[in-house]
């Protein structure tokens, strides 16, 4: 019976060991998604070549390497007044990252990004001197896409994508990570 029963759990490990390779072969992860950097927004400097500066003329700014992105950018003509950009993905154009300021404080009860995600976290964004400049909201469904929405109060900054797969939102990601302020 002791033979038996070693043999029983041989073959559990194995097929455990087996289930989880043939899980990574096809992209099926079990491993949850990593949090998306943390934001530290800091006074700009100077702009690199090849990227793009989009925001507020004086607040808060984003650079946009334009060989990876596209951007469209424009302001409505009634109220409320807001401006805005649509960043498109080079490798993935039905991936976009939005940006909008002054985004108008809403009061939307549900939100079905967050309702239909597997896993949600919120967090606050801090700038240099460590004061709380904003939050930010992110999660994934389990699927492994992604979503990040992120509210910088000085300006009243808007920035979000929604599901999106991981290489898109890593590449999103870089950009809001490169929130800074402009005199």
């Amino acid at each position: 019976m002791t033979v038996a029963c070693f043999i029983v759990l041989a073959l559990a490990v194995f097929g455990w060991v087996e289930w989880n390779k043939w899980r990574n072969d096809v992209g099926i992860s079990s491993a949850h998604p990593a949090a998306p950097p943390p934001i530290k927004v800091v006074e700009c400097k100077a702009l690199p070549e090849g990227m793009r500066r989009i925001g507020a003329k004086s607040g808060i700014q984003f650079d946009v390497p334009l060989r990876d992105f596209a951007v469209s950018s424009g302001c409505t003509d009634a109220p409320p007044l807001s401006c805005g950009s649509t960043i498109t993905s080079s490798n993935d154009p039905a991936a976009r990252l939005f940006i909008e300021y002054p985004f108008a404080f809403s009061a939307v009860g549900i939100d079905p990004i967050s309702t239909f995600s597997e896993h949600k976290e919120q967090r606050d964004i801090h700038d240099a001197e460590w004061s709380v400049v904003g939050r930010e909201n992110w999660g994934y469904l389990n699927s492994g896409e992604r979503w990040r929405q992120v509210r910088l109060t000085p300006g009243r900054i808007a920035v979000q994508y929604g599901f999106t797969k991981r290489e898109s939102a890593e590449r999103f990601d870089r950009i809001i990570g490169s929130a800074c302020f402009s005199e």
